[in-house]
């Protein structure tokens, strides 16, 4: 089975302000003796993130322009009018998008594009955009809170921690995973430094004050995704109460998995000389400029390293030797000295243990995605994956020990062997209209989830009725109060207990148990916002399960964007701007009311 998915929807970080006073503005079209009475000041930055300070000057300094003179007769806008606030908010959000460190607006080329492009814009200087940038955060972060979080019921979120080797400071990465107008949406909610030891009750702690700077309640968390790693998992555990509510991130387990496969003794002789063949063309110019002009002008592909810590870095590794390996052989064979190109039969035995390996790296693809379904997609393709290794019919010894190890892997408890008894897979499975129970194994397991599936319906008829109650109550002018009170209770359960069947299924469960499943290529969530009202209750219940993510790479994404704002030239950037920098980097056009 092969999923496609479905997308319904959807800094280079600055060193603190410099002390130094902004550049010139541009000059305007005035005599020199008017401007002459317009002196220069010196600002001070804006330092704390959400509590911007106005530099001193009253009206900062602009860059000076360099176009010619025709174009510099041209009147420019006043400062503050509609189209300079206009071209200012489009610079920041440049600024931020594309990571581009603040001191841009001083740089030669950007001025003169600016002089050519548009020239009555009087471009801010490097302390006022600094100070822009921190009040345009300090706007929008309220403004989304109030957007996204006003009426959410439930919440997911991912977080792990990443190491700057360059300032040798980590950084603790929180994203949150919701529903929002009936769409799959996600957030960046920090990224904050941890000075304390990484310890698991350290790493709640941070969580928890994230949750009540954005005034969300642990309460409303429906899963947390992380690794592994002993401190994650007990982070997790403390900050819900409940360890049936974290997921240890499948991207991971594959990880785990490959790791092992590709690290067996039986692979070394068949890696080993691809590895040498790829150092000895990356450190001699030779070899490389002659495999690249061996191939087609304008399509050169370069040969790829592994990265130890990445399974899928190897796979992409064989797979471009393997795309060249005509190439390669054509230029080894005129270097005698050189290392030598690998034999036919090891070639033939590369492409068979590739196409064992490709089922792995396709899930984990799809896994990763951001902005569809994808947790309850998990059990049916690991039931995939497994009936597509086995049906493997490789012929060399490497590649029948490769398909043997990895089934082993793919079975043994810890990975996917037991994965029909984690209940929020199953439960995410039922509830996704592309699968419901086709894809399991164990009927017994799925029987389980029926029935936790309709006590949390009946759950949500409860809650209905009494809202409904509460509502009938505040129209006929009536309170219920003390014995009044117990009796509309227990008359709501008795309401709500007759939408059961005989058989323990909730009566709304049985019905879109019977619905046909729809095509892979479809999106549960539009499915679900169209059926709503036929399903009012295992709809809220949906919604609890489909928002859940399969993997940790959100939080992953938001580190190798970190990557991007922490440079050398902004090694001075605190983490507060980072963190700002980073949740600007996140939001869309129209969250920023360009």
């Amino acid at each position: 089975m092969k999923l496609q998915p479905q997308v319904p929807e959807q800094v280079e970080a600055v060193a603190g302000p410099s002390r130094e006073s902004d550049p010139p503005r541009v000059p305007s079209t005035v005599t020199p003796s008017r401007q002459a009475q317009q002196p220069s000041q010196a600002g001070t930055s804006a330092r704390n993130l959400g509590q911007p300070t106005m530099p001193a000057e009253a009206d900062p300094q602009r860059v000076p322009s360099t176009a010619t003179p025709s174009r510099q007769s041209q009147q420019p806008s006043r400062a503050g009018g509609a189209r300079d606030k206009q071209l200012v908010n489009a610079l920041m959000f440049m600024i931020a998008k594309d990571n581009e460190p603040f001191r841009i607006v001083e740089k030669e080329g950007f001025r003169y594009f600016c002089s050519v492009a548009v020239p009555q814009f009087q471009i801010p200087g490097k302390t006022k955009i600094t100070y822009l940038m921190d009040k345009k955060f300090s706007e929008l972060k309220p403004l989304v809170k109030d957007t996204s979080f006003k009426d959410i019921d439930y919440i997911c979120i991912t977080f792990d921690v990443w190491t700057d080797t360059m300032n040798h400071k980590s950084y603790l990465g929180i994203t949150a995973h919701f529903m929002e107008n009936g769409k799959l949406a996600s957030l960046i909610l920090n990224t904050v430094h941890l000075e304390e030891r990484h310890l698991g009750v350290n790493i709640k702690n941070k969580v928890e004050e994230t949750f009540k700077d954005w005034g969300l309640r642990t309460l409303q968390i429906v899963l947390v995704v992380t690794d592994g790693a002993a401190n994650m998992v007990n982070a997790a555990n403390l900050l819900t109460g409940n360890e049936d509510k974290h997921l240890h991130c499948i991207a991971h387990v594959l990880n785990l998995i490959a790791e092992v496969v590709l690290a067996n003794p039986f692979l070394a002789p068949l890696l080993a000389p691809v590895k040498a063949i790829i150092t000895a063309s990356i450190q001699s110019y030779i070899l490389s400029d002659e495999l690249r002009d061996a191939q087609p002008p304008g399509e050169a592909l370069k040969l790829m390293q592994s990265v130890i810590t990445r399974w899928n870095s190897e796979f992409y590794m064989i797979q471009r030797f393997l795309k060249l390996k005509d190439y390669i052989s054509g230029v080894l064979i005129n270097h005698p000295d050189s290392v030598q190109m690998i034999s036919a039969r090891k070639v033939s035995e590369l492409q068979e243990v590739m196409t064992l390996l490709e089922p792995l790296e396709e899930m984990t693809r799809h896994l990763s995605g951001l902005h569809y379904v994808t947790c309850s997609a998990v059990i049916p393709l690991v039931n995939c994956l497994r009936a597509t290794i086995q049906l493997k019919r490789p012929e060399s010894a490497v590649a029948v020990a490769v398909k043997a190890a990895l089934l082993a892997e793919i079975d043994r408890p810890d990975r996917f062997g037991n994965i029909e008894l984690n209940q929020n897979l199953m439960m995410a499975m039922i509830l996704d209209p592309r699968f419901r129970q086709d894809h399991s194994q164990h009927p017994t397991h799925v029987a389980a989830a029926f029935t936790k599936i309709s006590e949390l319906v009946s759950r949500e008829d409860m809650v209905a009725e009494v809202e409904n109650l509460d509502q009938a109550a505040e129209e006929d002018g009536a309170v219920h109060h003390g014995l009044s009170l117990h009796h509309e209770t227990i008359r709501a359960q008795r309401n709500s207990s007759r939408n059961r069947t005989i058989g323990g299924m909730h009566r709304e469960l049985r019905l879109y148990l019977e619905e046909k499943t729809i095509p892979t290529k479809h999106c549960p969530i539009t499915y679900w916002m169209r059926y709503k009202d036929v399903f009012p209750s295992l709809f809220r219940v949906a919604k609890r399960f489909l928002i859940m993510p399969a993997t940790s790479v959100p939080s992953e994404r938001l580190f190798s964007q970190a990557g991007l704002i922490l440079t050398n030239e902004r090694s001075r950037l605190d983490s507060q701007r980072l963190s700002a920098l980073l949740f600007l980097n996140s939001l869309s056009k129209e969250k920023w009311n360009l």
